[in-house]
């Protein structure tokens, strides 16, 4: 039985025009080009959304919607990683193997923030 390629081959066009496409609009990138560029071999700027049950990748996925920060240029609309319930957005990801028990921690019961140890945007292994 003959199949037809045309399916096949707008599949593989899809594939490599989407993304050009699909970065409409302002990006992270426009203002913090020097982050970003940093960021573009680190794992959390590779991963996947399908390795990260269909959670947000890149940027959105750890500061959330940037569209009003971008709008009105205030970092209070953007999660910056002070406070400490922002540890959630860490766990969310890293509950699994890494830290399953982080809400019983001492770490956790002494409000210690990921980000006062861990570097995202640096390569960084304390």
């Amino acid at each position: 039985m003959r199949r037809s390629i045309l399916p096949m081959i707008l599949g593989m066009v899809c594939a490599i025009a989407w993304p050009l496409f699909a970065q409409e609009g302002p990006s992270c990138a426009d203002c913090h080009d020097e982050v970003a560029a940093g960021m573009k071999n680190q794992i959390h700027m590779r991963i996947k959304s399908f390795e990260v049950y269909g959670r947000e990748v890149g940027c959105v996925g750890c500061h959330g919607d940037g569209t009003a920060h971008m709008e009105e240029g205030d970092p209070a609309l953007i999660r910056t990683f002070q406070k400490a319930d922002d540890n959630q957005v860490c766990i969310e990801c890293h509950q699994n193997k890494q830290h399953p028990d982080w809400a019983s921690s001492t770490h956790a019961m002494e409000g210690i923030l990921c980000t006062d140890c861990h570097t995202i945007h640096t390569q960084s292994n304390p």
